[in-house]
C-alpha cells in the first residue's frame, strides 16, 4: 500500500511539472503572438477558467455515484491549491 502511494505521488508531481510547464509555455507563446495581434485574450484566465470547469465536471459525475468522495475531493482541493488556488469567482 505505501509504494503504492509513492508511486501516487510521484505520478501527481509528474503530471503536475508538465501542466505547469505547458501552461508556462502557452503564456510564453500568447506573448509572442500578442506583439502582432493584442486582441489575444488573456491566456492564464482561460487556463483557470477551463481548469475550474474541468474539476467541477469531474467532481459533478463523481458526486452522482459516490458523494462522501466527492465531499472529500472537494475539501483537499480546496486546502491542497497553492498555486493558481482553485476558486469560483472567473466566468
Amino acid at each position: 500500500m505505501n509504494d503504492e502511494l509513492t508511486r501516487l505521488k510521484a505520478l501527481s508531481l509528474l503530471q503536475a511539472a508538465d501542466i505547469s510547464s505547458l501552461l508556462e509555455l502557452v503564456l510564453v507563446l500568447g506573448a509572442a503572438v500578442r506583439q502582432s495581434h493584442p486582441d489575444l485574450p488573456d491566456l492564464a484566465r482561460q487556463f483557470l477558467t477551463l481548469r475550474r470547469k474541468s474539476v467541477q465536471t469531474a467532481l459533478e459525475s463523481c458526486e452522482t455515484t459516490h458523494p462522501a468522495v466527492a465531499a472529500r475531493l472537494q475539501e483537499l482541493i480546496d486546502n491542497s491549491c497553492a498555486n493558481y488556488p482553485f476558486g469560483y469567482d472567473l466566468d
